[in-house]
């Protein structure tokens, strides 16, 4: 199992690197045979993550200690559900288990991208308004630089001393 979740990422990642390539280039050539390749390797890394993240619940679920993130995560005595739950107990988890969703989302929007154009039109606004704004992130780092400063003088006192 830990051959194949590894495998799996791997060929998601070169996935996703092909499908980003070949949809930017297939934007500048305006060549929709290759826009077409891109989205279907877009489906692809769903397909990929998926049996990722599957491969790790199966882990959990035959108590495979074997891994390192089962060993931590998981023990015999839990019950089925918590197994399940230790797929996003641990960052390394967590951040597969958000790939995977991320990767439905995608997938989403490539399978329906002709049948609902309102749908990619609203997501792509949506992906607009969440970029960063560079003067809100300006702001945002002078508040931070001046709320760390506070943390280190109210922390550096003699009470704050662990015994």
């Amino acid at each position: 199992m830990p051959q194949i979740g590894s495998f799996t990422l791997l060929l998601a990642l070169a996935l996703s690197i092909y499908a980003f390539v070949t949809g930017i280039v297939s934007i500048v050539r305006k060549d929709e045979r290759l826009g077409e390749t891109a989205r279907r390797a877009g489906i692809a890394i769903f397909v990929a993550t998926t049996a990722a993240a599957l491969a790790l619940v199966v882990a959990a679920l035959r108590n495979d200690f074997g891994l390192a993130y089962i060993l931590h995560h998981s023990n015999r005595d839990l019950p089925i559900a918590y197994k399940f739950a230790a797929l996003w107990s641990g960052q390394e988890g967590s951040l597969l288990f958000w790939t995977w969703l991320l990767s439905i989302y995608g997938m989403v929007l490539r399978v329906r991208h002709k049948v609902d154009p309102w749908l990619v039109a609203r997501c792509l606004r949506i992906r607009f308004h969440l970029r960063p704004q560079p003067l809100l992130a300006q702001r945002f780092r002078q508040k931070l630089r001046s709320a760390f400063a506070i943390h280190l003088l109210g922390a550096s006192g003699p009470a704050c001393a662990f015994p």
